[in-house]
């Protein structure tokens, strides 16, 4: 994750050594050193090429992050830094923990035992570093601050390490290795002189050695011919030398260059595209790209990914002081137009059966494929997240809203939790002061999934209950069926079916009405999910297929990928096991096609199921393993559950109940604390079986009468005839002949009323 050295690098040999010698200490008694200085001297540099020089030592690789501490955008929370920080540590953005301690906790023991490296660049104070550092002696820290850092110094342990201005022939080094020794030796006396007008900061030399593009003599005349030559020698006020340096950079570039520049100051994110500048500038992309190479020339933005810039935090301040007031609003307005309009066309594109805001005209067809929209979005949520705040702040506040709506099927599959709460949140209140009455219907309907995804069924009830409301004041239907769609699902996990059959038929009937195909297609999946819930398979089977059909037509990916898993669970759970493998092959490589981690772990575990059915055990044994071990998915506690439990089922189908209730047991574990009822039941059952298994049948009398109690309280039949079924093996060999004949009877009516025809072990339900 380290930035590219600094090409031109000289001198700092004392602070190279300093950093050396504390690393090779042993026993190391400092893992954490502060390089802290004013603005300008160099300390990114000098941190991120001793990085370079090291890594070695680190041979699990090196961490870095730009805390933005001393910028014109807000710094960096420490939760975001520790997203970021467990991204490249393997951990999907919607596996970080919501809580910052938690997220912390996970950090440190992604990094227990590993030999790493960790750089926090521009931090602002002790607060917002402390929970970044790294744990024990084989990791270590380099942070970079302007403020001394005494708080981590005294209660942390770590040594400051403080940096000056370059010596005159350290500055003449860097002229050299950035102009070449030729042009330096031949003005000697001329660089001496722009060395001093640059007050040997490494910054101002660089600028300055880039801006002295023919002659250096010359270029120290333009210097020396105004107030910025005060500016760049007063002592002790580094940032307006720096800004001094960077006014007469500015002044050396074409006028459209200089446009562009003072422009980009206006870029709430803290970076930016090319396509994105020229929007900005309302100029072709491939102007704003001949542009951009002449700012990176003078070293006034850095490309520091392919294809994608950012400022100095110094320069962005510079550039946005000197844009005027008059074309502030018209240059904002073009950026947030693309924005908007890139965001709704990559969700069209995305998730075409999802309910969002009407648009006058729908965006044009601006992504290629799915694959090109999904790349999109990835890389610019940070700055939908910058725009989106700042129009929710600032104006102009659809942009809020409408960004927040654009960004929800993402943010729900791929993103951060706690990064949907905010745009969506920002969505909400910015519709709310604009009195938009259909802007908070759809903030509502993120909200409420938002509540779902986090288990607060009541919340999500009463904001749906909102949003429905307020979609009925707009006269919005579309958001209407959607909200009754999402009510009936709500009211399925919670047991109360019929209730949940009435609301998804509700929503059929407007979606139909409007002529959806999209939205019908997706509540036709989720009707079908009730109706395998109640136990009834075959009006599940025909309107998950009529489902299938519709997202078929719609072209959704990601929905007939969901579709054919489900299909394929109920086609298994019929018996019909050819069709069964049909579907959920399909349904895998589609997951495989759109990348998503998450599905593809979802439909391994429900291969193991079919395969273990079929009694292709081995087969069935590797996707249950596969499935449980997926990297990303490591702390994901549902996934875990559900995994676990197809596993269990496996090993008790092969005859090892001992391997079986190991497991389960671990499936119990990850279920209760993901507080998800009917995975806590399914493992529940799992766990008495393979009690049963080990001649425990007395122990697995506890799990198995819990199991049916949930199964009852959630409603999903064909789980409470599973755990009825469990209980009376447990039961008959534990002496209470009476209650398994009975329990046994129970289960084996419902299984014939449901027409279940699978084993009785895997219980994974339709996804909704």
């Amino acid at each position: 994750m380290l930035p590219p050295a600094i090409g031109a690098f000289v001198g700092r040999e004392h602070h190279l050594a300093e950093l050396d010698r504390v690393l090779r200490r042993r026993p190391r008694t400092v893992s954490t050193v502060v390089i802290s200085a004013s603005p300008g001297i160099g300390k990114t540099s000098l941190a991120v090429h001793w990085a370079h020089r090291v890594r070695r030592e680190f041979p699990d690789g090196q961490l870095y992050v730009d805390l933005r501490g001393h910028t014109a955008a807000q710094p960096l929370r420490t939760h975001e830094a520790l997203a970021r920080l467990l991204f490249g540590l393997g951990v999907a953005p919607n596996r970080v923990p919501f809580n910052t301690t938690d997220a912390a906790a996970l950090y440190r023991t992604r990094l227990a035992d590993r030999r790493m490296l960790v750089v926090l660049d521009n931090a602002r104070d002790a607060e917002q570093v402390r929970p970044l550092l790294p744990p024990g002696e084989a990791c270590f820290a380099v942070v970079t601050s302007r403020s001394d850092m005494r708080g981590l110094v005294a209660r942390d342990g770590a040594l400051p390490l403080g940096l000056d201005v370059l010596t005159p022939t350290e500055s003449r080094d860097l002229l050299a290795a950035a102009i070449g020794e030729d042009r330096v030796a031949a003005e000697e006396t001329a660089a001496a002189d722009l060395a001093g007008l640059c007050a040997h900061l490494p910054l101002a030399l660089r600028i300055a050695a880039a801006s002295a593009e023919t002659s250096i003599a010359k270029y120290v005349t333009l210097l020396a011919g105004g107030d910025r030559l005060a500016h760049l020698a007063i002592p002790g006020d580094e940032a307006s030398a720096i800004r001094g340096a960077f006014a007469v950079s500015y002044q050396g570039l074409p006028e459209p260059a200089r446009r562009l520049f003072r422009r980009l100051g206006l870029v709430p994110g803290q970076d930016f595209t090319v396509p994105a500048a020229a929007a900005l500038d309302g100029i072709a992309p491939e102007r704003a790209k001949e542009l951009m190479a002449i700012l990176l020339k003078g070293h006034l933005v850095e490309s520091y990914l392919p294809g994608r810039y950012t400022f100095h935090d110094l320069l962005r301040d510079f550039a946005f002081g000197l844009c005027e007031p008059g074309e502030k609003d018209t240059a904002v307005e073009r950026l947030f137009r693309w924005y908007t309009t890139h965001a709704d066309a990559a969700a069209c594109l995305l998730y075409p059966e999802l309910v969002r805001l009407p648009s006058a005209a729908r965006a044009p067809k601006l992504f290629d494929d799915a694959a090109s929209a999904t790349e999109w979005v990835t890389a610019e949520q940070h700055n939908i997240m910058a725009v989106a705040t700042h129009a929710a702040e600032n104006g102009p506040f659809e942009v809020a809203w409408r960004l927040a709506d654009s960004s929800r099927s993402y943010l729900s599959t791929q993103g951060s939790t706690a990064e949907w709460l905010d745009l969506t949140t920002a969505g909400l209140r910015a519709a709310e002061v604009a009195g938009d009455t259909m802007g908070q219907a759809a903030a509502c309907l993120g909200l409420g999934h938002i509540a779902i995804v986090t288990a607060e069924r009541p919340k999500a009830v009463a904001l749906y209950l909102r949003g429905l409301r307020l979609a009925g004041e707009a006269g919005w239907l579309e958001a209407q069926g959607a909200i009754n769609n999402n009510l009936g699902t709500i009211y399925a996990n919670m047991g109360r079916m019929e209730k949940a059959v009435g609301h998804h038929e509700q929503a059929l009937v407007i979606i139909r009405r409007l002529g959806t195909l999209a939205t019908e297609a997706l509540t036709l999946g989720n009707l079908g999910g009730t109706y395998h819930r109640m136990g009834r398979l075959r009006h599940a089977a025909a309107t998950l297929t009529e489902a299938l059909a519709a997202m078929r037509r719609a072209d959704s990916l990601g929905g007939q990928a969901l579709q054919l898993n489900n299909l394929g669970i109920v086609q298994r759970e019929l018996g019909e096991l050819d069709a069964s493998l049909d579907s959920l092959t399909e349904s895998l490589s589609l997951y495989r096609r759109l990348g998503s981690v998450a599905g593809e772990a979802m439909v391994m575990c429900s291969l193991a199921d079919l395969h273990r059915d079929a009694g292709r055990h081995g087969v069935a044994l590797e996707y249950a393993q596969s499935a449980l071990a997926v990297p990303e998915l490591a702390g994901n506690t549902e996934h875990s559950a559900a995994a676990g439990n197809s596993l269990g089922a496996v090993h008790l189908a092969m005859g090892n109940p001992a391997l079986a209730l190991e497991a389960c047991a671990a499936a119990v574990a990850a279920a209760r604390t993901a507080g998800h009822p009917e995975l806590i039941a399914e493992s529940l059952v799992g766990k008495a079986l393979a009690l049963h298994g080990t001649g425990k049948s007395r122990r697995a009398l506890a799990p198995a009468s819990e199991a049916v109690r949930l199964a009852r309280r959630t409603g999903f039949t064909i789980l409470e005839a599973q755990a009825l079924l469990a209980l009376s093996r447990a039961e008959a060999v534990a002496g209470e002949a009476d209650d398994a004949r009975t329990h046994a009877a129970h289960a084996a009516r419902l299984f014939q009323e449901c027409g279940h025809k699978a084993g009785p072990h895997s219980l994974n339900a339709v996804r909704a």
